[in-house]
């Protein structure tokens, strides 16, 4: 077990009433103490899927939400033979601000409900609520909330705060300097775009001065100082003469040293001019203003907090602790005053609440899960990290290999030689894992891929090679290949594949082109039928198949569209998928049921079904649990039909903006390694947060998951089983962030709905993972 820090802010957020209801009128009108009792309770059931959770205790019913005057017609009662007619109005109000402490155990369930269905992301803690918040997304978005992305956006990305002031660096990345005649005429540009009187483009003023005027050579001192309609500017070049009175000439100080010294800055340029634009309220573009919003005033930094830099940066999600970028830029406004003004933009119980959060942060227990045993040939070794993982891959024979008859290579006839030499290298890899690539079938293009497509129908798979951004091209490549010709694909862009290895190659990082054409031959062995390499052990026991679901739809309650399923054995191996795609929605039912009757048709009956249900939102989450299409209520269905009670349901929450650092000492934190997960408290005994990838650069992000099926889970065996298909994976060499299986559906429900918009009608294609 270990410690670790959870980005938890407490939260008031209590209701304020409880709500009594009382049932004033029955037809018949006589009725006994038990019989009202059982009304009640009935009652209490019926509006809760509109009202939240409604409880009854005797013959009264208790809510948080207003609940309309109910009108119940004919209300049967289990066991008796008679209709009821019942009218329940609301009798009273009890403030719960004069019960801190819930003294009825109704009460507590009603607020711990409130408190995690009505407020999605909080948790509880004793007497105490939490929400999980990324402080710095909050930041951000506070900061820049008034800002329109026609014309603030350039300005921001193009400016830098120095001394307490925003300066426009004109040109930091492009170093321009321009010949006198034309200064003038760029000045007068600046003014007009500050002024409100031209149109500042959205790639910003730098990049369209230089479209405008070109990159020439030259200098001129210049000193000009102006006011708009709500603003006020400077605009200053400085001339590099020796003249006494010209800044960075004075005394011994060179010029880079007054840059350094007056605008904390380094400008190796010389030539490079500076436009300072101090803003007061903000800028007028026609009629409509777009103002800074205004920034906090923050005298001192608690020492405690000064000194906790790191844990600070992790709270706040902030990528890199170091003092320069985003950080800097957070501590200077909680310090002092980076646009020179005098007023605050945050509040200050945000502000106490972040400080108060960087000295105490929510502590809890956690566990690493251990080291995963994977299968490769006749090796077999353990995994504990996405590098070491990347390491022992190298060189090992695949796990079982396909047999390769036909490869047919799709090219732009202008980079054949590429192509080949590419395919040369990946052939040579394959091979060093036991797939030998067959001679390919060469199929240089000009411009119409279409028409050549049809020369790989009988091929085993198709590589396609394209410019990076040709969408079109590549949806019609899918939609050809996995629908009209039933051939399997492999897209690769000449951008993200061939240019990279040509760079690995110019700086002789030859283990780098290795690492690239290793995952793309895992890829094509698992495409084609293979395995890379399958799991030592049972992913959670023997005979517990594993299926990834996924639907998409139309709206947030209305019916499914696609419905998708992808199956894997006990140990991993990929077996194959299914896909339901109605025109008036998809059925659950049928595509269960017909990938069961496939599953036992091969393998017999399973013992039990691990179900992975791809990530799900609050409004999802509810959906899926309790709305109309019934898809919890189908799964079981099902799987009765079938004859299997024993089955796990996860599935992934989304939207939980929960971090986890590693606690060191108490002002240092590290991302906590791969596998270690958080079950139980503060979160439902039935949840868990767990982080399954590596990170080398800023805070790694963890995922939520919740077991729905059974009631009372075997956590520790699932949450191996979770992280143990978090790893499984061929064409990345990092873990997955989500289990494979969900991740697989997810991933098929998108290429059918927005691509192929069809199902793919061979078996050929469908029991191969051809969505990767």
């Amino acid at each position: 077990m270990q410690e670790v820090f959870l980005n938890l802010f407490p939260v008031e957020v209590k209701p304020k009433k409880l709500l009594v209801y009382e049932i004033v009128k029955t037809e018949p009108e006589t009725l006994n103490r038990e019989v009202r009792f059982r009304l009640a309770a009935v009652i209490a059931k019926h509006i809760s899927s509109s009202a939240g959770p409604v409880f009854s205790v005797g013959d009264r019913i208790y809510s948080l939400q207003e609940v309309p005057t109910v009108h119940c017609e004919k209300l049967d009662l289990e066991g008796t033979a008679v209709e009821f007619r019942v009218t329940v109005k609301k009798s009273e109000e009890v403030d719960l601000e004069r019960i801190p402490e819930g003294p009825e155990r109704l009460v507590n369930r009603l607020v711990d409900w409130y408190y995690k269905e009505r407020v999605p992301g909080s948790f509880r803690m004793g007497n105490v609520n939490y929400r999980a918040e990324n402080l710095f997304a909050r930041f951000e978005a506070r900061l820049y909330r008034s800002f329109r992305v026609n014309v603030n956006e350039g300005m921001r990305r193009a400016t830098r705060i120095f001394g307490g002031r925003r300066y426009l660096l004109l040109d930091p990345d492009y170093r321009v300097t321009y010949e006198r005649d034309l200064w003038e005429e760029v000045r007068e540009y600046i003014k007009r775009v500050l002024n409100g009187d031209e149109y500042m483009p959205d790639q910003g003023i730098i990049r369209a001065i230089n479209e405008r005027y070109g990159r020439t050579a030259g200098r001129r001192g210049m000193r000009v100082q102006g006011k708009n309609r709500i603003g006020e500017y400077e605009i200053i070049e400085f001339d590099y003469t020796k003249n006494p009175d010209t800044p960075g000439t004075a005394g011994e100080m060179s010029q880079t040293e007054y840059f350094l010294k007056v605008y904390g800055i380094r400008i190796k340029d010389r030539k490079q001019p500076l436009v300072r634009v101090r803003v007061l309220s903000g800028y007028y573009r026609g009629k409509e203003m777009y103002h800074v919003p205004e920034l906090l005033v923050f005298d001192r930094m608690p020492p405690r907090l000064r000194e906790n830099k790191k844990l600070m940066s992790a709270l706040t999600n902030i990528t890199k602790p170091e003092p320069r970028g985003r950080f800097s830029q957070m501590l200077g406004f909680i310090q002092g005053d980076p646009f020179g003004r005098t007023r605050g933009f945050a509040d200050d119980d945000f502000i106490k609440n972040f400080i108060d959060v960087s000295r105490n942060p929510v502590c809890v227990q956690a566990r690493v899960l251990p080291a995963i045993r994977v299968r490769m040939g006749d090796a077999e070794f353990s995994v504990s990290s996405d590098s070491e993982f990347l390491k022992k891959i190298q060189g090992q024979r695949f796990h079982r290999i396909p047999e390769i008859r036909t490869i047919v290579l799709v090219y732009n006839a202008s980079r054949e030689k590429e192509v080949l030499e590419f395919y040369s290298m990946l052939a040579k890899v394959a091979g060093d894992h036991g797939m030998e690539l067959p001679e390919p079938v060469k199929v240089p293009v000009e411009e119409d891929y279409a028409s050549a497509l049809s020369k790989g129908a009988d091929a085993d798979i198709v590589l396609t090679f394209i410019s990076r951004g040709n969408h079109q091209l590549y949806e019609r490549i899918k939609q050809d290949l996995l629908v009209r010709y039933g051939t399997l694909s492999q897209n690769i862009t000449y951008e993200n594949t061939l240019d990279v290895i040509d760079e690995y190659r110019a700086r002789c990082n030859e283990r780098a082109i290795r690492t690239v054409l290793t995952l793309l031959s895992m890829q094509i062995c698992a495409k084609l039928g293979g395995a890379p390499w399958a799991f030592s052990e049972p992913v959670y026991e023997r005979d517990f198949p594993v299926i990834g679901l996924d639907i998409h739809y139309r709206g947030d309650w209305g019916e499914g569209t696609v419905g998708a399923c992808a199956v894997f054995d006990p140990y991993g191996e990929y077996l194959f998928s299914d896909i339901s795609l109605e025109e008036n929605g998809s059925d659950l039912e049928t595509l269960l049921s017909e990938v069961l009757d496939r599953y036992i048709q091969q393998f017999g009956d399973p013992a039990g079904l691990l179900i992975l249900r791809d990530g799900l939102n609050f409004t999802q989450e509810q959906r899926f649990l309790y709305g109309p299409s019934g898809e919890l209520e189908a799964i079981e269905r099902v799987l009765s039909n079938y004859g299997i009670s024993r089955f796990i349901l996860v599935m992934e929450k989304k939207g939980s903006l929960l971090r986890m650092y590693k606690k060191m000492d108490s002002l240092k934190v590290e991302n906590p390694e791969p596998g270690t997960v958080v079950i139980g408290s503060p979160f439902e005994s039935n949840e868990m947060l767990m982080i399954s990838q590596e990170t080398y650069q800023g805070t790694v992000e963890p995922v939520m998951y919740r077991v729905i099926r059974p009631q009372n889970p075997d956590m520790d065996g699932i949450a191996t089983a979770v992280y143990k298909l978090t790893r499984h994976h061929w064409n990345t060499y990092r873990s997955l962030r989500i289990p494979a299986p969900a991740f697989h559906a997810d991933r098929i429900a998108y290429l059918v709905r927005r691509i192929l918009r069809r199902k793919p009608k061979t078996m050929r294609v469908l029991n191969r993972p051809f969505y990767l």
